[in-house]
């Protein structure tokens, strides 16, 4: 039995709570919460390596 996470504004409040509901979430509640946390990981293969990268100012220069 999974658990949903909690709304990813909500978890930007409390950073604690972002490990324990990526902990118990599923594959797809884990891609939802990293997508609008603007998470974002890109495989690469040669290297075995996974470069990840994050924006956390999203709505910076929007207008």
């Amino acid at each position: 039995m999974t658990h949903a996470p909690p709304e990813a504004g909500a978890m930007s409040e409390v950073p604690e709570d972002i490990a324990t509901a990526i902990h118990g979430a599923t594959p797809q509640e884990k891609a939802t919460v990293y997508r609008s946390l603007g998470v974002q990981g890109t495989y690469h293969p040669g290297k075995h390596q996974v470069r990840t990268e994050a924006n956390l100012y999203p709505d910076l220069g929007r207008t």
